[in-house]
């Protein structure tokens, strides 16, 4: 596994999700303060798989030359990976009618995707000049792929955050650090461009838009100033320029940001619970509602569970919740899931549940011994350990948990020369796997672990 080729994307905090950089693992959500991860687009609710998913206990992981994935996301009731095939070609990934894994050829790999749609996805990729094209997925077995368009105007400096898209207007936030100056300057600029000719539309707005998403012409946004410390913003922004709804305070750092019908829905942990924030694309007006529990500044997720969104929170003895939450913001029960001593969990929606993968990364530098030359040469280690569960409502409805558990390929093992393995889930109707990330043409893995219920298999209900 020496010289394994890294991956992820150059100059930008984040995790979902670019091109010919090195890896860098991602951090708990809801970890960090100071620069916030760019949350990528708002995507909207997934609808639950509408066929009932059984555990596989006979499950054994498939060799794929696919590797180096670095964004995944929930349209049309499938899971799609962006990653790069055996031979390092651009591609999407998802299961297939069989569970097994199929490739869609696209042009370029990137992290920067927007959900235009429930059924169409445009892709960014921030080269010179930069590009776009979009994944029609009315079809979703057999996605469309358009030709790549360079759009020139997008072309700035500063590393990509926000990328969002109604089809006919898209949002671009970027993040810029001047070291020349002293102090060192943190700031950054968000603007609208149009997706027919891209060109700007309107004045730049001052501000680094973090995440974003676009409705009918209007963009909604969480945003900072300059600075390392200035508060996140809910901005509206539109043709004419933008209005600041509402300020979110960071003192627990964090947020997840999703889109539930015609309300962008934003949730961020508290001292003693969470709060909630929402805007209605109709008329944009920000309702805030706080949601009191007895964990102080848990990590937050937004996940579904069953087709109910909701958010999960994990305190810091491991233990996790739960919390459903209505497009009004009602929020149910906190529904106890089952105790994980890993250090990430992510989830992917289920019929009668949800996917849930459970992984700890581990890694660090070592160096070789010090040489005549007095040179020392550092190196990257790694260490993988990971399990997958499908999840079942408990007794009561006030509990989750597990229809059937298994470990994951290459767990357990470690090495050196990399940054070794990474899990995303994969669900489509019926189906539940999880893809063990390596690099192209690597030692990459998938493992079906739910396939459509039969009577002698048990069931996820």
């Amino acid at each position: 596994r020496a010289g394994m080729t890294t991956r992820l994307k150059c100059g930008v905090v984040g995790a979902l999700l670019v091109f010919g950089c090195a890896r860098r693992p991602s951090a708990p959500v809801g970890v960090g303060v100071n620069v916030p991860k760019a949350q990528g687009p708002a995507a909207e609710v997934p609808a639950a798989p509408a066929e009932q998913t059984c555990f596989e206990p006979a499950a054994k992981g498939e060799r794929s030359g696919v590797g180096g994935v670095v964004h995944c996301e929930v349209a049309a009731s499938r899971s799609y990976c962006v990653a790069e095939s055996a031979t390092r070609k651009p591609v999407i990934v998802q299961l297939g009618a069989t569970g097994a894994l199929v490739e869609t050829s696209i042009p370029a790999r990137t992290e920067h995707v927007a959900q235009e749609s429930a059924s169409s996805l445009r892709f960014l990729t921030d080269g010179k000049p930069p590009r776009w094209f979009t994944v029609d997925l009315s079809n979703p077995d057999l996605p469309e792929v358009s030709a790549a368009v360079e759009v020139p105007g997008l072309e700035h400096a500063g590393a990509l955050k926000a990328f969002a898209s109604d089809g006919a207007r898209a949002l671009v936030g970027r993040y810029l650090i001047d070291y020349a100056t002293k102090p060192t300057r943190y700031y950054g600029e968000t603007a609208l461009y149009s997706v027919h000719d891209g060109k700007r539309i309107g004045a730049v707005v001052p501000l680094t838009a973090w995440s974003g998403v676009c409705r009918r012409g209007t963009c909604l946004a969480v945003a900072s100033g300059e600075g390392v410390a200035a508060p996140f913003e809910v901005l509206k922004i539109g043709d004419a320029g933008f209005e600041r709804l509402g300020q979110l305070d960071r003192n627990c750092g964090g947020f997840v940001q999703w889109v539930d019908g015609e309300r962008w829905i934003i949730a961020r942990p508290l001292k003693a619970g969470i709060e909630l924030v929402a805007v209605d694309f109709g008329s944009p007006r920000l309702v805030r509602k706080r949601v009191s529990l007895t964990a102080e500044c848990p990590e937050i997720r937004h996940a579904v569970f069953a087709g109910r969104s909701g958010v999960v929170l994990r305190t810091a003895d491991r233990g996790s919740v739960f919390v459903p939450l209505s497009s009004q913001l009602a929020a149910g029960a906190p529904e106890a899931l089952p105790r994980s001593d890993s250090s990430e969990r992510s989830f992917a929606p289920l019929l009668h549940g949800a996917l849930m993968v459970e992984q700890t990364i581990g890694g660090g530098m070592r160096h070789s011994p010090t040489d005549s030359r007095g040179i020392r040469r550092y190196y990257r280690t790694w260490s993988f350990d990971g399990r997958a569960e499908l999840l079942r409502a408990g007794a009561g409805a006030r509990s989750w948990k597990s229809a059937g558990s298994i470990g994951l390929p290459h767990s357990g093992e470690d090495g050196e020369f990399s940054y070794g393995f990474r899990a995303h889930p994969l669900v489509r109707p019926g189906f539940a796997a999880v893809f063990v990330d390596d690099r192209p043409g690597g030692e990459s893995e998938v493992l079906v672990v739910g396939r459509p219920c039969r009577r002698s298999v048990q069931s996820d209900r």
